[in-house]
């Protein structure tokens, strides 16, 4: 649990070590804010080795990470910016590219993309950031090989459904004419 405090309109940075972030790489968040925040405190736990929650990826999926928020009004905060490492060898091993990686969130329901951009690199590690609209859910860093997009799961075709046009009266039965073979003798 990290604690802060921020008056309105005012930028206010949470930290976290190495140590408190594990191998997700989590850096800080940088929550910029439209009310008072007295004490907020925000929640971290990383997620090992996957989340049964959400839909999954179709991405490689380099670490997925909740971040909750504690003390903080519903519409305190206009947004906040993500900062998070990825290691260079993971993106080396995956031939993935330090574009192709995205930091992903859901809430309860389907992934979206959080627009992800490289700050910073070293020898070591890659310095992302992404910018969410201010809510803290599940959060998933994942990165797309340098080969292209992955194949998309098969859709299931639709069909549209037939419509019929309602008879507007009931039409009344005539008798179809009879052909005029039909009342011959065709035996001699």
């Amino acid at each position: 649990e990290k604690r802060f405090q921020a008056q309105s309109g005012q930028e206010a940075r949470v930290s976290f070590s190495p140590a408190e972030s594990g191998l997700t790489g989590l850096q800080q968040v940088d929550l910029l804010t439209r009310a008072a925040i007295p004490d907020g405190a925000l929640l971290y736990d990383s997620l090992r080795p996957r989340v049964d929650t959400a839909p999954p990826l179709q991405d490689t999926v380099y670490a997925y990470f909740q971040i909750e928020a504690k003390g903080i009004p519903a519409d305190a905060v206009e947004r906040a910016t993500i900062t998070f490492a990825v290691r260079q060898d993971w993106l080396n091993d995956g031939d993935i590219r330090k574009e192709g990686v995205t930091l992903w969130q859901s809430s309860n329901g389907p992934w979206r993309a959080l627009p992800t951009r490289v700050v910073g690199e070293d020898a070591q590690t890659v310095l992302f950031s992404a910018t969410t609209s201010g809510t803290f859910s599940l959060f998933a860093v994942a990165g797309r090989s340098a080969e292209g997009t992955p194949t998309p799961p098969a859709e299931i075709p639709t069909f549209a459904t037939p419509t019929f046009a309602t008879p507007t009266s009931t039409p009344t039965p005539r008798p179809s004419p009879t052909p005029s073979w039909l009342g011959r003798d065709t035996s001699s």
